[in-house]
Formats: structure tokens, C-alpha cells, sequence
């Protein structure tokens, strides 16, 4: 997949310069610290004049980053690698994490409201109360998440693997879930009438808690 001029690898690859792991450093010492990253990416970085309205962190890797509470909203992460970060409550309102890597990612309680996330993967992930309303999921995988008391009411989860996930007690409200395979999920206290599951696997889910 081509974004423009840069291609995935060269999402990446740019974090591997000196400029980018300088850039890298940066950006951490400023999520960690709760501040917001708008102005912190400049235009010079390769790339970064493709992304317009959105911080340019493409392809980052921030793999196993301590961000609780982080702010990260208008921030395009698609194609990076978050796995096993900590984002325990972190806004990440209208960002995209297209195809972004997040398993087994803390994200209880985190704001995802009018996230676009199609093909990521956030398998194993703990997103317990998270917002997640009004988002785009896509093709994204959940496989063995936790979705418990998630706000996921009109989001796209179109062909979600949502496999031994967690679904208990969520807000599924015209949430869109046609071809997705929830197959062994937990959804018991879940009310699924308003929701959409046209072509939805079902097999072995748990509907309640006896």
C-alpha cells in the first residue's frame, strides 16, 4: 500500500535515520509526559507534508510505551507498531491506526471516538470502558480482547475477528458487525437487537452467564 510518495517500508524505515530517532525520542518524552504533539513533527521530515490536519507518526514503532492518559488525538499512526504500549485512558480521538499493530495493548478507558482502525491489530488487547463509539474497526482483528462495558454504539466492525473475545456488558447500539466472526466470545448482559449481523459467525458464543 502506497501513501502518496512513501510506501510502508519507507514509513519505517524513516524512523532509522538520525533525524528520526531523534524525532522518536521526542515524541516519547512528550507523550510520556501528557503533552500534545501537534507542532513536534516538522514539515522536513520525509513524508510528513502528506499528511494534512493529522501528526505524522506513520509506521512509528512505540512498542511497549508507558503513555497512561496520553494525548494523541489528530495523530495518523497508521502502519505503526504499538504492541504491549500502555494507553490506559488516552485520547486518541479522530486519529487513524490503519493497519497499526496494537496486541496486547492497554487501552482501558481510552477515547477512540471517530478512530479510522480498518485492518489493525489489536488482538489480546485489554480495552475494557473503553470509548470506542462512532469508530471505524474495519477488518480489524480482536481476537481474545477485552470488549467488556466498551462504548463501541455506531462503529464499523464489518469482518472483525472478534474470536474468544470479551464482550460482556458492551454498548453494541446499530453497531455494524455483517461477516464478523465471533466465534467463542463472551457477550453475555450484551443487548444485541439494535445491532447489525448480517453474515455474522456466531458459533459457540455466550450469550449470558449461566
Amino acid at each position: 500500500m502506497a501513501y502518496m510518495n512513501l510506501h510502508v517500508r519507507g514509513l519505517r524505515d524513516r524512523w532509522q535515520s538520525p533525524e528520526g530517532r531523534q524525532l522518536q525520542i521526542m515524541i516519547v518524552d512528550t507523550i510520556r509526559s501528557g503533552a500534545g504533539i501537534e507542532r513536534i513533527v516538522p514539515k522536513s521530515f520525509p513524508g510528513a507534508t502528506e499528511i494534512e490536519g493529522l501528526v505524522d507518526l506513520r509506521g512509528v514503532n512505540l512498542q511497549h510505551l508507558k503513555g497512561v492518559h496520553a494525548c494523541l488525538h489528530y495523530v495518523c499512526l497508521d502502519h505503526a507498531i504499538l504492541d504491549g504500549c500502555d494507553l490506559t485512558g488516552a485520547d486518541l480521538q479522530f486519529s487513524t491506526l490503519r493497519y497499526a499493530s496494537l496486541g496486547g495493548a492497554c487501552l482501558q478507558s481510552s477515547a477512540f471516538i471517530g478512530v479510522d482502525a480498518s485492518d489493525a491489530i489489536l488482538d489480546s488487547a485489554d480495552c475494557e470502558s473503553a470509548m470506542m463509539n462512532s469508530a471505524v474497526f474495519s477488518r480489524a482483528s480482536f481476537r481474545r480482547a477485552n470488549l467488556r462495558r466498551c462504548d463501541l454504539s455506531w462503529s464499523k466492525l464489518n469482518s472483525c475477528c472478534l474470536v474468544e473475545s470479551v464482550i460482556a456488558c458492551a454498548d453494541l447500539y446499530l453497531a455494524d458487525l455483517r461477516e464478523a466472526d465471533l466465534s467463542m466470545a463472551d457477550l453475555a448482559g450484551t443487548d444485541l437487537q439494535h445491532a447489525k449481523l448480517e453474515g455474522a459467525v456466531l458459533d459457540s458464543a455466550r450469550f449470558s452467564d449461566s
